[in-house]
């Protein structure tokens, strides 16, 4: 077997996975370039391999890049879409500029949130995700997200796989993908300094 998307611990067996530190640096750039300052996130459960390098990276990125990550303007659960809309509830009461999503289903249920709310995407907050799934390209969404071409990933996958099979007693390999930021619909500059622009 070949892990895809998740790795254990040790480095055991072959695995297919995503550079998630660099695409949560290339966003946090994004977002800290934008002039964001006042930053929150929606995290997935730290039990998966993604869910805790995408906490962990995205928190050191925004540190290296002098805002920080304030723990009152942090949620976790799991990667789902109803953690996205409780997620979004309670960070909104903290009025953020911008959301960092752990997963782009996160980050549809914090649009959802959003809506439900009368808030307004990206000009009162800038939401991004991660995995550009094809769900986030939907018109309704238009998901400004970080991520990989899932066939390619398939594709390498199978071709680890199958170098398995034809040798077992290889040395592991683990290739790792980089993810790319596709800029759409959901970011933007703060409110104050958009309004201030304009």
């Amino acid at each position: 077997f070949v892990l895809m998307n998740r790795e254990t611990s040790e480095p055991l067996y072959d695995a297919c996975v995503v550079n998630n530190v660099s695409g949560v640096w290339d966003l946090s750039k994004l977002l800290v370039g934008l002039g964001h300052e006042r930053i929150g996130a929606i995290f997935g459960p730290d039990t998966a391999s993604t869910g805790l390098a995408r906490r962990t990276g995205f928190a050191r990125a925004v540190e290296r890049l002098g805002v920080g990550l304030s723990n009152t303007l942090t949620f976790s659960g799991p990667f789902s879409s109803s953690t996205g809309f409780q997620g979004f509830h309670y960070l909104w009461e903290q009025r953020p500029t911008a959301i960092f999503c752990g997963n782009d289903v996160i980050a549809l249920g914090a649009m959802s949130a959003a809506a439900s709310l009368g808030v307004k995407i990206p000009e009162d907050v800038t939401i991004v995700g991660f995995d550009n799934i094809p769900m986030s390209s939907w018109n309704m969404f238009e998901l400004t997200t970080a991520g990989v071409a899932l066939d390619e990933m398939a594709i390498t996958a199978v071709g680890l796989l199958m170098q398995r099979m034809e040798d077992s007693d290889r040395e592991v390999q683990r290739v790792v993908m980089e993810p790319q930021v596709t800029l759409r619909s959901t970011h933007g500059r703060p409110r104050d300094t958009a309004s201030s622009n304009s």
